[in-house]
């Protein structure tokens, strides 16, 4: 399995990525992912699923949810870039998700994450 990654830019700001098998097991690394960053300091996210080709599962539903809640919980400025159709019905059916701003690159996302004005 191909692991989940993270890009810290800067002191607020992380991309964190997901392989192209979207399953339990990426969906748990996602989370952890999203966890250790936050512990680090950061706020700002792109949680990039533009490699996402194939959803094993229904199970990543319970941590995807929990990872919108904690981000949501937290304040944090969140970007998500996917394509596949898949997760964009999900992420438009789930009002945690559905309220997050979608690109479709992961380069949009970040771009539209920066161009956000900097709180406190």
């Amino acid at each position: 399995m191909t692991p989940v990654t993270s890009t810290r830019l800067g002191e607020r700001t992380c991309v964190v990525s997901v392989p192209p098998s979207l399953d339990a097991g990426a969906a748990r690394n996602l989370e952890d992912g999203v966890n250790t960053a936050m512990a680090d300091g950061c706020r700002d996210f792109v949680l990039d699923f533009t490699a996402v080709r194939a959803c094993r599962d229904r199970r990543p539903t319970a941590a995807l949810a929990r990872i919108a809640h904690r981000l949501l919980g937290q304040r944090c400025e969140v970007v998500v870039a996917a394509r596949h159709v898949d997760l964009l019905t999900y992420f438009d059916s789930v009002p945690s998700w559905s309220k997050l701003p979608l690109a479709l690159e992961r380069n949009e996302a970040l771009a539209l994450l920066l161009e956000r004005p900097v709180d406190g």
